[in-house]
């Protein structure tokens, strides 16, 4: 009988917290830009195509340029999964601080 009036008594408190809570939804990115891609200014190079990003409020464009290309990809030894349905992610390269950095695989929690 206790337990039945503490849910009863919780479900009470925490319904209008719940129902007061707000909801953001951005509004989807204008269409992409047309741009104009020169010559490459270098053999390895390679074209990076102008993307919005959302910044204070509103979308802002970041042009196309070109960036050198990544190295070849690392060999990566995927071994047994930590947890059931855990996800492997496989390594990448990621452009950091004006350098390519390699970012090793993992496991991660399945959504």
């Amino acid at each position: 009988m206790k337990k039945i009036f503490f849910y009863i008594a919780a479900a009470v408190i925490m319904v209008p917290l719940l129902s007061s809570c707000a909801t953001y939804v951005r509004p989807a990115p204008p269409p992409l830009q047309a741009e104009v891609i020169g010559p490459a200014p270098y053999p390895d190079a390679v074209w990076i195509r102008g993307f919005w990003v959302w910044r204070q409020g509103g979308y802002v464009w970041i042009p196309g340029h070109w960036r050198t290309s990544p190295p070849p990809m690392q060999v990566e030894v995927v071994g047994v999964a930590p947890y059931p349905n855990a996800v492997w992610v496989r390594g990448h390269w990621a452009w950091r601080y004006g350098n390519y950095v390699w970012v090793r695989g993992h496991w991660r929690g399945a959504y």
